[in-house]
């Protein structure tokens, strides 16, 4: 009997290119994901970027708004408080002085146009001109007058007409 033995033998020229193709394309994978990610974080650090631009004009604004109340409550109670201040000074004379104020204030209440703290901040000059509380009242008839035949000069540009 005879015993046959065969043997095969194989050439493999293609394993060993394929692991170099591989190789080389996972590598690439790693470049393209790194890149990926390098382009992702530029894009959060614009949106970031974008976000305190909105923050900064946001506290911009806030800040705008809160000196304007602050100017349209606290400024001109100020105003009104240092125009009384004046007036009663130039006046010299306590019970003068208080019964022109609570006339401005009377006028102020009654008058679509006039109001008290334009009206103080006017009433210097035109306490300077007299102290009489009646002929006031009669000039800040005049002025109220002025004020609708030209509203837009306001009070200070009328009180400034009668000087």
């Amino acid at each position: 009997m005879m015993n046959l033995v065969a043997r095969l033998s194989l050439k493999d020229d293609i394993s060993s290119p394929m692991r170099s193709i591989s190789a080389r394309i996972g590598r690439m994978t790693s470049s393209v994901t790194s890149a990926t990610k390098a382009i992702g974080a530029q894009a959060n650090q614009l949106s970031g970027l974008k976000t305190q631009i909105a923050g900064v004009a946001g506290a911009y604004l806030g800040a705008t708004g809160a000196v304007k109340a602050f100017n349209s409550t606290i400024g001109a109670a100020a105003q009104y408080q240092q125009s009384e201040v004046a007036v009663k000074a130039i006046f010299n004379d306590e019970q003068a002085s208080n019964a022109y104020l609570k006339l401005v204030d009377k006028m102020a209440i009654d008058s679509p146009l006039l109001n008290s703290t334009d009206m103080l901040a006017s009433s210097k000059t035109l306490v300077a001109m007299t102290k009489n509380v009646d002929d006031l009242g009669k000039a800040w008839s005049i002025i109220e007058r002025l004020m609708v035949l030209d509203p837009s000069q306001g009070t200070a540009g009328a009180a400034f007409a009668l000087n």
